[in-house]
């Protein structure tokens, strides 16, 4: 070509500038149209930039939640970005709040509980006195040294300081192991003395 028509005169290859310039080829490697100069995915033919998952890869949004399928944790999931606590498919609803989600949370009306425990949901298992047996269990549960209440209730030990079976707290004679209760004579033996008419 005549120079006066030639926009690339020191282009042998060129007649015009194109989509590339002068010194550059306008191929297009991946036939979409797009001189691979200006194709940022020169070698993706449905990309001609790298968008947000990049050349190669499809910017699709199978679920359509607005999360790129490249970026989404759940792509079959609208509702989810990611599994969460409950996996793809399952909501994290939490009913009662206390910041775990309904399928890993046992109790789901306990926000105290995530398992039922000794006690059951919606039962504490606290131990008020520390003897190792929760509340719920604890026939005297601000008793540490009993579970039940026993022959003189909670409160009060079922010592039987004689050794007659009967604890101090039922024995009129706690210190006497022939009496349990006194008789005329007390917590002892009456000695009568015989007197003439």
């Amino acid at each position: 070509a005549k120079d006066c028509v030639d926009e690339c005169p020191r282009d042998p290859t060129k007649v015009s500038v194109g989509a590339c310039g002068c010194g550059v080829e306008d191929s297009d490697r991946d036939d979409d149209g797009v001189a691979d100069c200006a194709d940022q995915c020169a070698d993706d033919a449905s990309k001609t930039g790298p968008g947000v998952c990049g050349c190669g890869v499809s910017d699709s949004d199978s679920d359509g939640d607005g999360i790129s399928d490249c970026e989404d944790g759940c792509p079959s999931d609208g509702s989810k970005g990611a599994p969460g606590a409950c996996g793809c498919g399952v909501a994290e609803t939490d009913s009662d709040g206390d910041g775990h989600a309904d399928c890993v949370d046992h109790c789901l009306s306990d926000a105290g509980k995530l398992e039922a425990g000794i006690c059951g949901c919606g039962v504490s298992d606290v131990d008020s006195d520390g003897d190792s047996v929760s509340d719920c269990n604890d026939g005297c549960p601000a008793d540490p040294l009993k579970n039940a209440g026993g022959a003189c209730g909670c409160g009060v030990p079922d010592t039987d300081s004689d050794g007659d079976g009967a604890p101090d707290c039922r024995d009129e004679c706690p210190k006497s192991a022939e009496f349990v209760m006194a008789g005329p004579c007390g917590c002892t033996k009456c000695i009568v003395a015989c007197v003439a008419p």
